[in-house]
C-alpha cells in the first residue's frame, strides 16, 4: 500500500534488485501501547548476536526467504504507530516482514476490548489500570519461537539467552 510503505509498487519492485535497501514502514496500532513494557519483556532475552533492546528501540537481524536484512523497531511520539526502519537485500519478502513485525510488536490487538473484559476481574483491574496498553510479545517466527520455550523450560531467562546466543553463534 502506498499509505503504508510511501511508495507505489511500481516503486518499489523497481527497487527490489538493488544490493541493499532501507525504508521506514509505520506499524499501526490501537493506543494505548505501552512501549516500556514490552521492551522490559524482551530486553533480558534478546539473543546475543541477533537483537539488541533498549527502552528506545527494538533491533535485529534478520533472513527471511534466504533474504538477509536488519529491522529498527521504534515508538513515535505522541503517534498512534511504530515506526520500522528495514534494510533489505532485496524487497521480496517485505510484505512478510512488515506481518511478521506486526505479530512481534501485537499491534493489532484490540488493547481498549480486552482491559475493558480484564478490568471486570478484581484481581486484574488495579494491574490494567496501573499498566495501560500491556501487549503480548510475539518472537519472529515460529521456529524461533519454539527453541526460545525449549531453552526457557531448561533455565533462567538468562540462560536461555546464552544458549540461544551460542546457537547463533554456531
Amino acid at each position: 500500500r502506498s499509505d503504508t510503505y510511501q511508495r507505489s509498487p511500481r516503486e518499489l519492485r523497481g527497487r527490489s534488485s538493488t544490493a541493499s535497501t532501507a525504508l521506514t514502514l509505520t506499524l499501526p496500532f490501537r493506543p494505548p501501547y505501552n512501549w516500556a513494557a514490552l521492551t522490559r519483556f524482551l530486553a533480558p532475552r534478546a539473543i546475543p548476536g541477533v537483537e539488541t533492546v533498549t527502552p528506545e528501540k527494538y533491533s535485529r537481524t534478520i533472513r527471511i526467504d534466504n533474504v538477509a536484512g536488519r529491522i529498527e523497531v521504534s515508538p513515535v511520539a505522541r503517534a498512534n504507530h511504530l515506526a520500522a526502519r528495514i534494510e533489505l537485500q532485496n524487497l521480496r519478502p517485505l510484505a512478510r516482514v512488515s506481518d511478521r513485525l506486526r505479530r512481534l510488536f501485537d499491534t493489532g490487538a484490540p488493547v481498549l476490548d480486552i482491559e475493558s473484559h480484564l478490568r471486570k476481574d478484581p484481581q486484574l483491574a488495579p494491574i490494567v489500570k496501573a499498566q495501560p496498553g500491556l501487549r503480548v510479545p510475539g518472537a519472529w517466527d515460529p521456529f524461533e519461537l519454539a527453541i526460545r520455550a525449549i531453552l526457557g523450560q531448561q533455565v533462567t531467562v538468562k540462560g536461555a539467552s546464552t544458549l540461544a546466543g551460542r546457537l547463533v553463534e554456531k
